[in-house]
């Protein structure tokens, strides 16, 4: 088995390698196949600003190396290219993957039907329902994986409870939190308003005992939030496996995604209001041996599901065509509670009209600022 991963080498996570005494690189993803002696493999350093004919130098080590498997950063690869590599390489198993499945979603849609296989460290049952055979989700599988995923010694968890994200108003409850939590806790704001970098997050996530997840996407209008519910908008989001990974226990709003691998009430806690939320962390704090057990037994399975060991399972079904080790599928939807009732429908259907309304308005501006340039 040959496999050519296609990739820019320095994606790893490097100041946070330094910071946990870990030298870790992109070949840590091959690293657990090396046991396997049928497997070879190679890298093409995909950066632009090293090579700058980069279709050609690419062309030329598929035809010298001749993998079996083709891996590549799908938004690295212009579409072009791609067309090129699957007309002039027919045998080959073409994979992407898939960074940040939702940012990118509609780039990576205008790609799926050149590639064999798109593996994604996302999943939302909205957006990647259709051809599931082609999709496999594997979290773990990116390229700028954070070292703790490997740890066997932790820090101190010095925060009782720390949450990290975006504070709209459909997540207003983390406010009243600020103002009810009666413990050691830290609340951040996301990662893209530039309050702390992703490397302070994660060794933030590692010192705390608790943490919360949102599995819908931010709203900062009342309404759109029953868009949300009504289209099925939740997701298995990189801050899930985040959270498992640094053995910090996981209170999250309910999703299929969630419970497709972990169970509520025994791996992860659901919560409804920051009431529930305050009553599951007074509990857990004066519970510390529970949690640590429940966030061990986590750690593992975690492990076991989505070890980097799996991705030689993975290479062998690529090959062979058979299908995915976690079939994705439509999932059924928590919110009956919203879709039956003639209330919600009309807020939904109110929400639809203001987000139309929204669209109006912005092509509106668009035009007058081009006439008037």
């Amino acid at each position: 088995m040959k496999l050519l991963l296609a990739i820019k080498k320095d994606s790893s996570n490097i100041d946070l390698n330094k910071e946990n005494n870990r030298v870790e690189t992109v070949e840590d993803l091959i690293n657990p196949i090396k046991e396997y002696p049928n497997v070879t493999y190679d890298f093409f350093d995909y950066d632009i600003k090293k090579k700058p004919n980069i279709e050609e130098a690419l062309i030329s080590k598929i035809n010298s190396f001749k993998p079996d498997i083709f891996f590549f950063d799908i938004s690295q690869i212009k579409e072009n290219l791609l067309i090129l590599i699957r007309n002039n390489f027919k045998s080959l198993k073409i994979c992407a993957i898939a960074h940040e499945c939702f940012g990118h979603y509609h780039e990576y849609q205008n790609k799926e039907e050149y590639v064999d296989n798109m593996m994604l460290h996302e999943l939302n049952p909205l957006y990647w329902s259709s051809f599931t055979e082609k999709k496999i989700f594997h979290p773990q599988i990116v390229f700028n994986k954070s070292s703790f995923y490997y740890r066997s010694k932790f820090p101190d968890k010095t925060y009782d409870f720390y949450y990290s994200g975006s504070i709209s108003k459909s997540r207003n409850l983390v406010n009243q939190l600020k103002l009810k939590l009666k413990c050691n806790f830290l609340i951040m704001g996301g990662r893209y308003e530039n309050i702390q970098t992703i490397n302070e997050h994660e060794n933030n996530l590692l010192r705390s005992k608790i943490s919360l997840n949102f599995v819908y996407p931010k709203t900062d209008h009342d309404l759109d939030k029953y868009k949300n519910y009504f289209e099925e908008k939740t997701s298995w989001s990189g801050k899930i496996q985040s959270i498992i990974t640094a053995k910090c226990l996981m209170l999250s709003e309910k999703a299929n995604e969630i419970d497709y691998f972990f169970e509520d009430g025994i791996n992860y806690f659901s919560f409804e209001n920051s009431k529930d939320i305050i009553d599951k962390v007074s509990y857990f704090l004066k519970n510390e041996n529970e949690r640590r057990e429940i966030c061990e037994e986590n750690y593992k399975k975690f492990q076991e599901l989505f070890s980097d060991k799996n991705f030689y399972k993975i290479c062998c079904n690529i090959l062979e065509g058979k299908k995915n080790i976690y079939p994705l599928k439509k999932f059924e939807n928590f919110n009956y509670k919203y879709k039956d009732k003639l209330k919600y429908k009309i807020l939904y259907q109110l929400a639809l009209f203001k987000n139309k309304l929204r669209h109006i308005k912005k092509k509106y501006f668009k035009f007058l600022i081009k006439k008037k340039n």
